[in-house]
This record gives C-alpha cells, structure tokens and sequence, in this order.
C-alpha cells in the first residue's frame, strides 16, 4: 500500500496491455527519488527534485545522466535548482501530517516509509530521532532545518 494516498494511474491504452505484475500506477516523483543510485541517498526529495530531471530513453548514454535502479529512467542534474512548493500548511489542525510532509520532502529516505515503525509518531521522530549521512548519526530535526533552509526565505521551526 502506497503511504502517499491518491496516484494516478496508467493511460487506459498502457492498461490494455499491463502483465499481472505490473502496477497499474504511473511513476511519481517519489518513485524516481526512491530508486535513485547509492551515491544520491543523502540527498532528500526536495534535493533532487530541485537539481535532476528525467530524460527520454534516447538521451540515457549522454555525459551526466544517471541511470534509476527499477528501470525508473534516466535523470540528468539540472545547471540551477528549481522552485520547491510545499504541501498545504497544516501545522496546527494535523501536525503529525504537517511533519510527515516536512520528514517527506526534507529528511533523506530509501523506502516509502519515513519513520522506523518502533517510533510511535512523527512528533516522537523529530524531537528523538536519528539518521546516518555521510556515515555520521545526525539528529532528525537538525537534518530537516537544514535542508529545509535552502529552499526557504522565511525560516520557521519544525
């Protein structure tokens, strides 16, 4: 089950011809930052979805390009960053989804899901939480202001 809720699915011709194993959801920019190399995994979503952009399969040997794991594409690192848009603020009505989009778009992940499963809530990871980049354990909340930095003018606290 995907924990990002609504996708949208394959045109209805590409349907028609979907093998049992294959998804009948398109590929989103979350399924593209999942699957991208090794050496881009202290990246975080907001990272690569400011710097990178796919290219058709007929530009994949091109200088520059990489290739995603799960036959995902090619993406190539832009020259300039990219506007990043957050998702609505719902701070103070739901601030475990608040945090949950702010832990999505601005704490490097592999998987779909953000937070290990013995920690109880987003709010619990944010004060408590720690992850390795670069090989050294860095706290959640120190990891996501950070990043969260570089694509905002007004700062605000987790």
């Amino acid at each position: 089950m995907d924990p990002l809720g609504n996708r949208i699915t394959k045109p209805l011709s590409t349907l028609q011809n979907l093998s049992e194993n294959d998804s009948i959801f398109a590929s989103n920019i979350i399924d593209y930052y999942l699957s991208r190399p090794e050496d881009l995994h202290d990246y975080c979503l907001a990272d690569f979805a400011s710097w990178y952009y796919k290219v058709p399969e007929s530009r994949k040997s091109e200088k520059g390009v990489i290739l995603l794991k799960n036959n995902l594409g090619a993406f190539k690192k832009r020259s300039k960053t990219q506007a990043i848009i957050e998702y609505p603020n719902v701070k103070h009505s739901e601030p475990e989804r608040y945090l949950e989009s702010l832990l999505r778009l601005y704490l490097p992940h592999v998987t779909y899901e953000i937070k290990p499963s013995a920690v109880e809530s987003y709010v619990e990871y944010v004060q408590s939480g720690e992850i390795l980049v670069g090989g050294e354990k860095e706290l959640v909340s120190s990891v996501c202001q950070e990043n969260k930095k570089k694509y905002e003018f007004i700062e605000e606290d987790l």
